[in-house]
């Protein structure tokens, strides 16, 4: 667990470094070595994405989301939408 914290922490979006191991990861990388392939949209979390897409899924969905820097509860969330948020 406390692995995967802190390289969601220190992830930015291409590398992460934990410890003395540096991981580069790139889209390429990823399709290799899940097998999936590279197409569709990018994935990776240096994504813009417009605040008015996402805040549907808000219990509140006029909620100040400035104070989320790096995560967010999922008890923020719509009930429905905690399960798969949860999965991702």
């Amino acid at each position: 667990m406390e692995v995967k914290r802190a390289f969601s922490w220190a992830f930015n979006g291409v590398e992460v470094e934990i410890v003395d191991v540096k991981l580069i990861l790139t889209e390429s990388i990823v399709a290799k070595a899940t097998f999936l392939p590279r197409n569709g949209e990018s994935w990776f979390k240096n994504r813009k994405i417009k605040e008015k897409d996402w805040t549907i899924f808000l219990q509140n969905p006029g909620m100040d989301t400035s104070i989320f820097k790096k995560e967010m509860l999922v008890t923020t969330f719509k009930t429905k939408w905690r399960i798969i948020l949860l999965i991702i």
